[in-house]
């Protein structure tokens, strides 16, 4: 369902949509895909959130020499209390302006990550999917900008 669907079906409002790669993925020759964040504003003052997310225990394992995925996992901020964490709750009350931020894990990597091409990993620091101290230490490569 799309967001624009979602925010016209429900009382919230989407305000992110986008690639997890603060989380990160599975390193590898072939690294993992991304999983995504969604982040979602109540904009009512009567609701309740429950959710139960798989993969948050054991992400996508690597293979070959690859590293393992990252988990699935979900964020709620509510005014006054601290960011609760988790992977599983029912019937949670929310306020108006609270936020869920959904993050799914990343795949698990392929193959030795030292043997990944250099090319790539320069494309992906370039597209800010891998930092310059990653592609270092995960990869070996250094890259001078």
């Amino acid at each position: 369902m799309s967001n624009e669907v979602i925010e016209v079906r429900h009382p919230i409002i989407v305000e992110q949509y986008s690639l997890n790669t603060e989380d990160g993925c599975g390193r590898g020759e072939f690294r993992g895909g991304f999983g995504l964040i969604k982040d979602y504003r109540i904009n009512n003052s009567n609701a309740t959130f429950t959710a139960s997310f798989g993969r948050s225990v054991y992400p996508c394992w690597g293979m070959s020499g690859g590293s393992s995925g990252t988990p699935n996992y979900f964020i709620i901020f509510r005014k006054g209390k601290e960011p609760l964490r988790a992977r599983k709750v029912a019937a949670l009350p929310l306020e108006k302006g609270d936020l869920i931020r959904l993050k799914t894990g990343g795949g698990g990597g392929y193959g030795d990550p030292l043997k990944r091409d250099p090319e790539k990993i320069l494309s992906d620091v370039v597209d800010g999917y891998v930092s310059l101290e990653r592609a270092r230490e995960d990869y070996g490569v250094v890259i001078s900008i």
